[in-house]
């Protein structure tokens, strides 16, 4: 039941049953911030493994390994794009 409380799946009156008992029980209070913080923790922790993973990914895909050069861009075409001028200014 603690679980459907913090997931916001208990009925109104099931909430407000289980509200009352946590006034009454100290055990069951503890028990619930423990659970709170327990989830709070792999939230971190999966969000932390995202963050890893999406990282992994964009340097896999987006970041060209260092003394790594496109060969589809000849040195010409390079130079010339150097030159290109804002038309405001």
């Amino acid at each position: 039941m603690i679980e459907d409380y913090l997931d916001g799946l208990l009925s109104k009156q099931e909430k407000k049953e289980f509200e009352k008992k946590l006034g009454e029980d100290k055990e069951l209070a503890d028990l619930l911030k423990f659970h709170a913080e327990v989830n709070e923790s792999i939230r971190d922790h999966e969000l932390h493994d995202l963050r890893r993973k999406l990282k992994e990914l964009y340097n896999k895909v987006c970041v060209r390994p260092v003394g790594k050069e496109d060969k589809s861009v000849s040195k010409r075409e390079d130079k010339g794009s150097r030159n290109i001028k804002n038309p405001d200014s």
